[in-house]
């Protein structure tokens, strides 16, 4: 599969990619099955991410909420043990003051991307929960 060549000055942004697909890829989900065709290489995974992709900007980093909406409404988190975006204390910390019901996996920051079936069940449950 072709992606379009990342712009000059995203070789870091490549190479995170790259990095953050390393860990085992799951390509099932519940309409499809990685029986019906082979799983999608890591690389052309980071390409793809790599292409599509851009560093948050500082501004979305500072910008300050109007109120917290973790405060009116149930929470849910999916903490990823390796990611190495987000330092690793932080993810329970922020979890926790949330009230979250929170779900640890061992992932990397790109967890949608390696474990969506792991991303999905906490989706769901959330769906589930709200509708109850």
């Amino acid at each position: 599969m072709q992606h379009p060549a990342p712009e000059p000055g995203v070789r870091g942004w490549k190479t995170f990619c790259l990095t953050a697909v390393q860990e085992p890829i799951s390509t099932s989900s519940p309409t499809t099955s990685t029986t019906s065709s082979p799983p999608t290489p890591a690389a052309d995974i980071a390409n793809l991410m790599a292409a599509t992709q851009r560093p948050v900007a500082a501004s979305a980093l500072e910008a300050r909420a109007s109120a917290a909406a973790w405060k009116a409404i149930p929470s849910y988190s999916l903490v990823a043990t390796d990611d190495h975006n987000i330092p690793p204390a932080a993810q329970p910390f922020m979890a926790e003051r949330a009230h979250a019901h929170t779900v640890e996996i061992k992932a990397s920051h790109a967890v949608t991307v390696s474990q969506p079936d792991a991303v999905a069940r906490i989706i769901e449950q959330a769906a589930q929960d709200i509708v109850r």
